[in-house]
């Protein structure tokens, strides 16, 4: 459970969320929203992940989060200093239709 003091940190340095946000906030309760993205030929992955990292550094819109808070019923939302996008290098070439859809 969050402190009192945890709780006063988050205040500082949250905003409220847009009716827009917080709309989108409860359409997507339950749900884990994430995207996947099929590249096909040669490809720099480490370049690609400098790429995406050096975006989420310059656009606070990638870095925010929201927060859920004790006592409001509606979380705040929190622009976070660094975050490390999440990862993960797939090949499909030996999949068949199915298995990528799962993925």
């Amino acid at each position: 459970m969050s402190s009192t003091l945890e709780i006063q940190e988050i205040a500082q340095t949250a905003y409220r969320l847009s009716p827009q946000q917080a709309r989108l906030w409860q359409l997507l309760q339950g749900s884990n929203a994430q995207c996947a993205i099929l590249l096909e030929g040669d490809l720099d992955a480490e370049l690609l992940r400098d790429a995406v990292r050096s975006v989420v550094q310059r656009h606070e819109i990638l870095r925010t989060v929201f927060q859920e808070v004790p006592g409001m019923k509606v979380p705040v939302q929190v622009v976070t200093e660094s975050d490390e996008p999440a990862w993960r290098k797939v090949s499909v070439n030996d999949l068949n239709d199915a298995a990528i859809e799962n993925i």
